[in-house]
């Protein structure tokens, strides 16, 4: 059982690496689109918030995070190692305590590394935490603004999001607006 359920996190784990590279590529094309796109909505909003910073963290047990650490960091080593393998990932992955890119990465290298059972159900948690980090950057405000129609009413639905009213935005168009002049125009 433990060697199937191996392979799954594997695999998953493999999964979840490149959808988190796409993921975190596709944020930052988002976000730009998203500022430039809501500019002066962006502007108005009464209470600028800093977005929290994103804690990549992992809760692993570092005997677990250390095995893993150990195997990939001997073989990929350029002091030990020949050709060009990823030891700058490895170190990455490590500092982040990811250990589901480790396991991802021993794989990739073909170098296996026993696991305990409970060494194997840290993993899997590991995999959900990841999964569930991933699914809330998709469910952001501008993942849903740049991957839909963009249309007028979505947009109004965007700006009620970030906590500008329907009258607050009229009154801000009405400031923006040029004024007309107001006197009598001379007819000569």
């Amino acid at each position: 059982m433990s060697e199937r359920a191996l392979k799954k996190i594997l695999l998953e784990s493999q999964l979840l690496t490149l959808e988190e590279e796409e993921c975190s590529e596709l944020d930052v094309v988002y976000a730009r689109e998203f500022a430039k796109d809501f500019k002066e909505e962006l502007s108005l909003r009464v209470e600028q918030e800093k977005p929290p910073k994103e804690n990549k963290k992992y809760e692993i047990p570092a005997s677990t995070l250390k095995k893993l650490h150990r195997k990939l960091a001997m073989a990929t080593h350029p002091d030990l190692a020949k050709g060009d393998l990823p030891f700058r990932e490895v170190q990455s992955a490590y500092e982040e305590g990811d250990a589901s890119k480790l396991l991802s990465l021993a794989n990739d290298l073909r170098i296996r590394i026993p696991l305990t059972e409970d060494e194997i159900s840290s993993l899997e948690d590991q995999v959900r935490v990841k999964r569930a980090r991933i699914n809330s950057i998709k469910q952001t405000v501008r993942w849903a603004w740049c991957t839909s129609d963009k249309s007028e009413k979505f947009r109004k639905n965007i700006r009620r999001a970030l906590g500008i009213s329907d009258e607050m935005w009229s009154s801000y168009l009405d400031k923006k607006r040029p004024k007309e002049p107001s006197g009598e125009k001379d007819e000569t």
